[in-house]
């Protein structure tokens, strides 16, 4: 399947890319996003971030195309600021994160995110990454599990999944897994939606540290910001989405000044969702939230 990018013409916009302007995408993708900010860059630089190798290079190429002004870097977007160091940038214009899985890592079956397709146990963005969900599985004591199911999957009967899990083992395949969690579920759940979702998205989240690099990214961000730069952040489940929102507000709070007697405020915050069509067009969209930051003085 096309990997179709979310909230593409709302990032665009509320990037408003200047052509010498330097820009990250730190979680390229398949590029959708990256392709649009490049076609609008003359003199200016696009530096692309992704943990998943295959994501870079499956795209260098399309993006090489449109221009040369572009930088490929395989790293987790926690550590960008080590990289610009490397790059000597030390502020950008805007900055993109989408937090979300990519269509591509969903179909590839071998790749273990998804409950629908049988495949080892897997779910790593980065394959270098020697931890995955197969080592999760099977080594986690009974309460880590019920700690990550419930707090990274709101997950209902953790208890007996857990218990279940830990009864089955080993559990080698994404289908055995699955067949488990139903399991341990009464009817009345097994009616809704797939019970597996939230306790996969769990052990997605544990497998590739999603929350602490989202929480080390938004701690050192503010430093690389100048007058006028954006901060674009799709969300898709309300644990990323608390996260990002409360960082924006810490900064809202900390830095609101006193000016002649009326609140001066430093930044600006938008929060934009996926409109009507696009949610028609694109299942995957209606779960999105973009947040929008804008840097309103030095």
């Amino acid at each position: 399947m096309e990997h179709i990018p979310v909230l593409l013409n709302e990032v665009i916009e509320q990037l408003k890319i200047k052509a010498d302007g330097i820009y990250l995408d730190l979680t390229l993708g398949r590029g959708g996003h990256s392709s649009q900010i490049l076609k609008k860059l003359t003199t200016g630089k696009l530096i692309v971030f992704d943990k998943d190798k295959q994501a870079i290079e499956e795209t260098k190429e399309k993006l090489l195309q449109i221009s040369s002004n572009i930088e490929f870097i395989w790293s987790d977007f926690k550590d960008f600021d080590l990289e610009l160091k490397k790059l000597q940038v030390d502020k950008v214009d805007g900055i993109l994160l989408d937090l979300g899985v990519s269509s591509p890592q969903l179909d590839e079956a071998n790749r273990g995110f998804s409950y629908n397709k049988q495949a080892r146990l897997d779910m790593r963005m980065n394959q270098a990454q020697s931890f995955s969900a197969y080592e999760l599985v099977n080594e986690y004591s009974k309460e880590k599990l019920v700690s990550i199911f419930t707090n990274y999957g709101q997950v209902s009967h953790a208890n007996n999944i857990a218990e279940n899990i830990i009864k089955h083992r080993p559990i080698t395949y994404t289908t055995e897994l699955v067949d488990i969690i139903k399991e341990s579920l009464p009817n009345f759940i097994l009616r809704k939606k797939n019970p597996a979702k939230n306790v996969f998205q769990a052990i997605r989240i544990e497998v590739n540290q999603e929350l602490e690099s989202l929480n080390t990214f938004l701690e050192k961000v503010d430093k690389f910001l100048h007058k006028d730069s954006k901060v674009a952040i799709i969300t898709f489940h309300s644990l990323e989405d608390k996260i990002v929102k409360n960082y924006f507000k810490k900064l809202l709070d900390k830095n609101q000044t006193l000016f002649f007697e009326q609140t001066q405020a430093k930044y600006i915050v938008k929060t934009i969702w996926a409109k009507q069509n696009e949610i028609e067009n694109n299942k995957r969209s209606k779960s999105a939230k973009l947040r929008v930051l804008t840097k309103l003085e030095n």
